[in-house]
């Protein structure tokens, strides 16, 4: 048996401790949590570390994919601006995208994510997911706005994942549609039923840009005429007269876990309407992201306001300059600090896993679990926040 002792340690599932010390047996599963005073807790049997323990860290949203496109893809330009180019420069060699992804999942472990929840357009990535230490849970990503190919969209994402479902290992994964704004009606039936009929989990951006509730609202603005800029028709798309979220929420399998992504430009009134008719429904928030694209952060205030189940995503290298969940954590911590490190650890760690369904395994330090152990480290003691030298690492 290992003990582990810290300035703070995170249970997750109960308050955070000082001075805790957690216990492991030899397959690093949990055996106890002891805090001062507890029968048992000795400091001077145990391995003493500076900083904060917390389990292993949970990535919800994240495209591998595209960790070619780092510091390719201009920045501030507003979600419309960034697709555009994003499709002009997203396509590499073979070589260069493998290595890319090989680099990137080898990040995320060493700075303590241990499960991801990963956007995947295409099979490439699935080679590196097989034998990597992160656990995946694969949203294969359908879209297509004109309904005459749903079904060529629908199939074609069910080949994909029965190569998923074919590898040795991380064959976790289901269908979901990308966003409100590119799937038909016709389309997002199709895969909200395969989702409702295989116990599935639905991830879909959402409220990215302002944009998407004009295109709504009126059939009009930036994002119909990025459409037409590429090519895409929008004259089979009927505009409802409500924001993008208020017009998706009825069709969506409410039985279900649902992860909307993003959450920039969600209103209260927004928020609230989905909490009433979504039971599970999961809000991510991608902050550095946000900044990247549209130099705006998520409506945290609010989602923490109506106590939302918050989870936390780094999106791709293509918009963010690094997959480092504690960057996120800072971010969204420097913008208001009274947002706690406790509940930023929840969000992080325990959330993602009930999203992903990991939680039987990760997510908390409760009895019989083997969540991975993550030491962050240069972090204020006094004020219990994370700083802009804060790092994380795998123990």
């Amino acid at each position: 048996m290992r003990k582990l002792l810290a300035d703070r340690l995170f249970p997750v599932e109960s308050e955070s401790i000082e001075n805790g010390i957690l216990c492991i047996d030899d397959q690093d599963k949990v055996i106890s949590v002891l805090k001062p005073g507890d029968e048992g807790y000795n400091p001077e049997d145990a391995e003493h570390y500076d900083g904060w323990i917390i389990p292993g860290m949970v990535n919800t949203h994240c495209h591998l994919e595209l960790s070619h496109l780092k510091g390719i893809v201009s920045e501030q330009t507003g979600l419309d601006g960034f697709v555009e180019e994003l499709m002009q420069v997203r396509s590499a060699p073979e070589e260069i995208q493998v290595a890319a992804m090989l680099d990137a999942d080898f990040d995320m472990w060493n700075r303590g994510i241990v499960a991801v929840g990963d956007i995947s357009n295409s099979a490439r990535s699935f080679p590196i997911k097989e034998k990597s230490n992160i656990r995946y849970f694969t949203f294969i990503e359908r879209f297509g706005l004109n309904p005459d190919f749903a079904d060529l969209a629908f199939l074609t994402g069910i080949e994909l994942l029965k190569q998923l479902q074919s590898l040795s290992r991380n064959t976790d994964g289901n269908l979901s549609p990308h966003a409100p704004y590119s799937v038909s009606e016709q389309l997002l039936s199709k895969l909200v039923e395969h989702i409702a009929n295989s116990g599935g989990v639905l991830s879909i951006h959402n409220q990215e840009t302002a944009s998407e509730n004009e295109f709504f609202k009126t059939g009009g603005g930036r994002m119909q005429q990025r459409m037409s800029n590429m090519n895409i028709s929008t004259e089979r798309f009927v505009p409802s007269g409500k924001s993008s979220l208020e017009t998706l929420i009825p069709k969506l399998p409410a039985a279900n876990r649902i992860q909307l992504v993003h959450n920039t430009f969600s209103s209260e009134t927004d928020i609230r309407i989905a909490l009433d008719k979504l039971p599970h429904v999961f809000w991510c928030v991608c902050p550095s992201a946000n900044q990247y694209i549209e130099s705006k952060l998520p409506p945290i205030k609010s989602l923490r306001a109506i106590h939302c189940e918050i989870t936390v995503g780094t999106d791709s290298l293509a918009s963010n300059h690094q997959l480092d969940l504690l960057a996120e954590l800072r971010l969204l911590q420097q913008a208001d600090q009274s947002v706690t490190s406790d509940e930023l650890i929840r969000w992080s760690t325990l959330n993602g896993a009930r999203l992903l369904g990991f939680d039987s395994e990760l997510g908390s330090f409760s009895k019989g679990k083997k969540p991975g152990i993550v030491l962050i480290e240069h972090v204020d003691k006094i004020n219990g926040l994370i700083l802009p030298e804060s790092t994380s690492r795998m123990l």
